[in-house]
């Protein structure tokens, strides 16, 4: 069933007259459900959460393990032990490449961690940390000219002494889904251990983690029609209870001594002081609201405005599209011989948001041989006239460069 045209009626924000939001890859527009459900929670159920014994303690303490079960459902996991709450998914990465990464029995001086040229900053800088703590070597699988994932050296990168796999599920960039599953089953072949970045990924289908077979995943709620300030880290049990925890303080301690403490077990050992307790339970909501709507309709229809916003660029001369062909949820490309910011800046102009730069990506940019690029990336809310009304912008923005220059 496709998504209802009224699904914009739940988006506050989209009332702003001439308002076209491509911008969701960087973060999501937030439905009604979640704006007034905070401020009731607020106003009903606040209190700080695993501490008081008071009847509000209680109550906010039962609504934030709620909303862990769920993300625990929604991703399959076994137990909602396995679902940690961070701050970002950054926090997520930089957890485990921390707690995991630090600990004295796994990486060793001249162990290799593997990544793909498409990482987010995310998915990069805390393995480069951690390289350079631990002397570890980093390589990448390379990207054919279609942007998908050179596959003929997979057994040589993923043997000793690779011990970690970190790999974006869907590129925030050129929008390619990586086989993640048949990675992950591979890396476990070989006793690697596997990162997923699921965060492009979890707001346009169904994610698995029993199905993708990974060890870790991390994702945002607010790229998920959730709050920001939240993201979730997905870890095996039994990997979890065996690492140490990334920060110290209240909460995290099953004992505190004079000479030392016990932590408590996973997954509050990870969660030191008073967590994001309004933004969890408003990602609570956001996966209410997903779930309502159907992840095959969500699916569908981001596949769609793909694929449309593709076929209508390629027909403009001096554009170049880097995405892939079968992108999920984004459209990006560049502006060949003009200005990819001042055509950002038009579109702007004309009430149209999109996201100009190297998107959290450089180094996959200048992978590509570009310094920049122009990225649309869609949501539920977006409709067929809005892309037919983005890319009729791009062809005047570029003809007005065009015209300035000959002039």
């Amino acid at each position: 069933m496709p998504i209802p045209s009224s699904i914009r009626n739940e988006f506050p924000i989209l009332a702003i007259k001439g308002l076209v939001y491509l911008d969701t890859a960087a973060s999501s527009q937030k439905p009604e459900k979640v704006i007034s459900g905070i401020p009731r929670f607020l106003r009903n159920d606040y209190s700080n959460v695993h501490r008081g014994a008071h009847f509000l303690g209680e109550r906010a303490t039962q609504h934030y393990e709620q909303s862990r079960k769920k993300v625990a459902d929604f991703l399959g996991a076994d137990s909602s032990r396995e679902i940690i709450f961070t701050k970002n998914a950054t926090e997520a990465v930089n957890l485990v490449a921390r707690s995991f990464g630090d600990a004295e029995n796994f990486f060793s001086e001249g162990d290799r961690i593997v990544l793909t040229r498409a990482e987010h900053h995310a998915n990069l800088v805390p393995w480069f940390q951690l390289a350079e703590r631990k002397k570890l070597r980093i390589e990448y699988f390379e990207l054919d000219a279609e942007q998908n994932l050179v596959l003929d050296n997979l057994d040589e990168l993923l043997a000793p002494p690779t011990k970690m796999l970190g790999v974006t599920h869907v590129s925030n960039v050129i929008g390619t889904r990586f086989p993640v599953e048949m990675l992950c089953a591979c890396a476990r072949e070989k006793g690697v251990l596997t990162l997923i970045d699921a965060c492009q990924s979890v707001p346009h289908f169904s994610v698995d983690v029993q199905k993708i077979g990974c060890d870790f995943l991390v994702l945002s709620a607010h790229k998920m029609y959730g709050p920001s300030g939240v993201g979730i880290l997905y870890g095996k049990l039994d990997l979890l209870r065996d690492m140490p925890p990334f920060l110290g303080g209240g909460e995290m301690i099953r004992e505190v001594r004079y000479d030392g403490f016990l932590p408590a077990e996973a997954p509050h050992k990870f969660e030191a002081g008073t967590p994001p307790i309004v933004g969890v339970f408003g990602t609570g909501i956001a996966i209410d609201f997903l779930q309502e709507i159907g992840m095959d309709a969500i699916k569908e229809h981001d596949r769609e405005l793909s694929g449309y916003a593709r076929e209508l660029l390629e027909k403009i001369e001096g554009v170049r599209i880097i995405s892939h062909r079968d992108a999920i949820g984004l459209t990006s490309f560049v502006f060949q011989g003009g200005n990819n910011y001042e055509l950002a800046d038009f579109l702007s102009d004309r009430g149209i948001c999109v996201r100009v730069g190297h998107h959290c990506a450089e180094p996959l940019h200048k992978y590509l041989n570009i310094s920049t690029s122009i990225r649309a990336s869609y949501g539920v809310y977006n409709t067929r006239d809005e892309i037919g009304f983005f890319i009729k912008m791009v062809q005047e923005g570029i003809q007005k460069q065009g015209t300035r220059v000959i002039l």
